[in-house]
């Protein structure tokens, strides 16, 4: 997918091929302070393989680089048909779409990540449900503090997503479980479309 307006911003599944992009793409997050993305064994490259994940990135044509980056992967942690999105979810400076008070019109991940990979999902897997964890204290994962204490409850606001668990320990992180409601986030999607 290319984003539209920017001709040379892609949005693809990554590959083997992207080893050498990875790498910069991951030390360049480091040198961000961004713990979770700083090298291939903090994504958990090794893991994400389907059918237990797959990551997407945001690759720009022009400069040869990756410059965004943001996984799904099955979670029967929490049940056996979720599936967690916009895991690890990290994107370099310079990229921004602007800002809003509305955060679908300017984040990548929520605008175009997102239904990317609950279309690559159901395609394998239609019954899944599909949730965004959220750090409930921040411990080197970028903003994950903001879209927990800020965000999330906005788009729970607006319908986007329902809080289906809250403080718990998940891959020995307090974390909250988010639930996106499909028919809502569907909804949001297409009104954007039309503007």
């Amino acid at each position: 997918m290319v984003i539209p307006g920017k001709p040379n911003l892609e949005i693809r599944l990554l590959t083997n091929d992207d080893d050498r992009d990875l790498d910069k793409f991951c030390l360049a997050c480091k040198s961000l302070g961004l713990e979770n993305n700083k090298d291939a064994a903090a994504i958990k490259l090794d893991k994400m393989q389907m059918p237990y994940g797959q990551y997407f990135i945001g690759y720009d044509t022009n400069s040869e680089c990756i410059w965004n980056l943001a996984g799904v992967h099955h979670l029967p942690e929490v049940g056996n048909n979720v599936w967690r999105v916009l895991f690890r979810g990290a994107q370099l400076p310079g990229y921004a779409l602007g800002t809003s008070k509305d955060f679908f019109s300017v984040s990548h991940h929520w605008r175009y990540f997102l239904p990317l990979q609950i279309k690559f999902i159901q395609a394998g897997f239609p019954d899944a449900e599909f949730v965004v964890t959220t750090n409930v204290k921040n411990s080197g994962a970028g903003k994950s503090d903001r879209l927990d204490k800020v965000v999330m409850p906005q788009l729970q606001e607006q319908g986007i997503v329902e809080l289906l668990q809250s403080d718990v320990e998940l891959f020995y992180t307090q974390q909250n479980i988010w639930k996106i409601k499909l028919d809502f986030l569907e909804s949001k999607l297409h009104l954007l479309d039309a503007q």
